[in-house]
């Protein structure tokens, strides 16, 4: 039980972490695993600094990897859906400090949302939550935020471990190319077409 993901973040909450703090957790895991997902599908940077997701790249913001991803087949609806349900509250939270709680109204919905999305998913794991002592004194809401963000991460990293890398060598794109050949075949005229005088008079 200790291993699971969910109970670590559910312990971390419950040393000193506040609500505020455990949803800004929960969703920079999920924002670090879709980053670590595109850069390990896409060629590496040859700079220091990541000219796509660093700074104000455009790259460096969760709402354009969550696109950028969907985009790109990498993840689907439902995992799409699912980020940016949880982009949402963190957003809400950040700009909220003191008054936002999962409990009330609008987060209880979103959670609600997050949750339906992923039941089939983080059922098990949820109950498994619920079982730890420590987890008996914090509201649904928050289980099942920290749940289903904690499944998310862990499913994006599970699926970049078997997404195909984008290719650098030239070689493999050269069958693709026409030969010169088949070019010069339908490009050019007929050397005695081309050498031909041109009748006169009319």
């Amino acid at each position: 039980m200790a291993d699971n993901p969910s109970i670590l973040m559910v312990r971390e909450f419950l040393a000193g972490r506040s609500e505020r703090a455990l949803v800004i957790v929960g969703a920079a895991q999920v924002d670090d695993a879709l980053r670590d997902m595109l850069i390990g599908f896409l060629a590496p940077s040859t700079n220091d600094s990541d000219e796509l997701f660093d700074g104000d790249a455009p790259l460096a913001t969760f709402s354009a990897r969550i696109r950028l991803a969907f985009r790109l087949n990498l993840i689907d609806r439902s995992l799409a859906r699912g980020c940016n349900l949880i982009r949402k509250i963190r957003n809400s939270f950040a700009h909220n400090a003191e008054s936002a709680q999962l409990e009330t109204s609008p987060h209880r919905e979103w959670v609600s949302a997050l949750f339906d999305t992923f039941a089939h998913l983080v059922n098990d794991s949820l109950n498994e939550v619920r079982e730890d002592p420590q987890s008996a004194q914090l509201p649904d809401p928050v289980l099942r935020f920290i749940v289903v963000s904690a499944m998310i991460a862990l499913i994006i990293r599970k699926m970049a471990e078997f997404t195909p890398k984008v290719s650098q060598d030239p070689s493999k794109f050269a069958a693709l190319l026409p030969s010169p050949k088949k070019v010069n075949k339908g490009n050019t005229l007929p050397r005695e077409a081309g050498n031909a005088t041109p009748p006169a008079g009319g």
